[in-house]
């Protein structure tokens, strides 16, 4: 889990120094984060004698809110 909330980190920075502002990466700090159930993929998995098993592949939302904050560089 914590390497996709680093790529999703690394891309809002990304799109925050490409975006209409051009923010510098280095004045970004996080203000909020936050993860939200997300769709429930429903599949079903044979088993013996006909039968067959629900299974429940979870999702979830992660969001980063940035914020630039003068004289939060290194």
């Amino acid at each position: 889990m914590a390497k996709d909330v680093l790529k999703v980190l690394r891309s809002a920075v990304a799109n925050a120094e490409r975006g209409d502002q051009r923010v510098d990466a280095d004045t970004l700090v996080v203000r909020r984060a936050m993860v939200d159930g997300g769709p429930v993929l429903k599949r079903i998995r044979p088993a013996t004698f006909g039968r067959a098993f629900r299974v429940l592949h979870r999702t979830c939302h992660v969001t980063l809110v940035l914020e630039a904050v003068e004289g939060a560089g290194p």
